[in-house]
């Protein structure tokens, strides 16, 4: 068997086997318990679906605003929600470190780093300063056309999920939000919102974020040409 696309294996006790990519590497999960010859089908399926979605994903628009700073530049400038912006000032240090002033991060970094920890800090540091904001976006959205009860929100990079919402009412968006167009990360907020009453995609569910937000479906259908960055 040849394989469409770089693989690495992990074997599991999990009943059913499944894939994911990890930049340009199919990460593939097998379910255990199986003879070589079920295994050697499981990969071979496994990687041509993955194969698919790679195929779609090359279509869509990547949100990967640090890759100048990747790529060996020492400064960036980044939006944020207030329509101001973050400077990344990166300078070579003893250890990996941030500190944010005035509007400015200001980042230390070591020579034997490697791309992906350096990649996730950066994460890691937009949301820390920007957690405030988002909050209180959410919180006057909440306020203006939801009124539910909200114990506290957070803003983290995620792989996958572009945010969730927990039965204790706490709401949780995807950093990457940042960076795509305001009408997609409000449809996200009353996404998530609409959570805290239906915990579920119930038609119940769609009808209250259809009630608050009529054009979602076209919004959903934006948000579905862009994907995540994979480190």
């Amino acid at each position: 068997m040849s394989p469409l696309l770089p693989y690495r294996l992990a074997r599991t006790r999990n009943r059913t086997s499944r894939a994911t990519l990890e930049g340009d590497t199919v990460v593939i999960r097998l379910a255990g318990g199986m003879p070589a010859a079920q295994e050697h089908r499981h990969i071979e399926i496994l990687l041509k679906r993955m194969a698919k979605v790679q195929a779609r994903n090359q279509k869509k628009i990547l949100i990967d605003p640090f890759r100048v700073i990747l790529s060996g530049e020492t400064i960036l400038d980044v939006p944020v929600l207030d329509t101001a912006k973050r400077r990344f000032l990166v300078a070579w240090g003893n250890s990996l470190s941030g500190r944010f002033r005035g509007g400015i991060w200001f980042v230390k970094k070591p020579t034997d780093i490697s791309e992906k920890t350096f990649h996730r800090f950066l994460w890691r540091l937009i949301s820390i300063s920007e957690r405030g904001a988002m909050e209180q976006k959410v919180r006057e959205i909440n306020r203006s056309i939801f009124g539910f009860d909200i114990s506290k929100t957070g803003l983290r990079f995620m792989k996958v999920r572009w945010g969730s919402c927990s039965p204790k009412g706490i709401i949780n968006l995807n950093t990457a939000l940042l960076f795509l167009p305001e009408e997609i990360l409000d449809y996200i907020i009353f996404h998530e919102l609409s959570h805290l009453k239906h915990p579920n995609h119930s038609p119940y569910f769609w009808n209250e974020v259809a009630v608050a937000m009529p054009d979602f479906r076209e919004r959903m259908k934006q948000l579905k040409k862009y994907r995540l960055p994979q480190f």
